[in-house]
């Protein structure tokens, strides 16, 4: 019943990967930002997997269901933190850029 919503949350998170780090990375590194998005996936695919395929027959669903929780919850207390930093640093770039400007009309109006 729930499994058609996968396709369009997927498609959702891939787009949103996809603006997230053009928005992060410097201007002429897009390209290269998505190349290393793609191949930390991939290579987060590979881990996960063969980590969680050991981990299910070693110590069983729950544990390695609950480990994996804890990965995912240590994530997004990252991701949290340093989109904030992102947050606050595009801020005060862009106040020193407006106070920048701020001096430029002042020198022209002055001279």
């Amino acid at each position: 019943l729930l499994e058609p919503l996968h396709g369009v949350t997927y498609g959702a998170a891939a787009t949103s990967n996809v603006e997230y780090m053009a928005r992060l990375s410097p201007k002429g590194y897009e390209a290269t930002s998505q190349g290393l998005l793609s191949g930390l996936r991939g290579v987060g695919s590979i881990v996960g997997l063969s980590l969680g395929g050991w981990l299910d027959d070693a110590y069983g669903a729950k544990v390695m269901y609950r480990l994996h929780a804890t990965i995912v919850a240590i994530g997004l207390g990252i991701f949290l933190f340093t989109d904030r930093r992102q947050r606050y640093r595009r801020v005060s770039d862009d106040e020193g850029e407006e106070s920048s400007e701020q001096a430029i009309e002042v020198e022209l109006s002055v001279s």
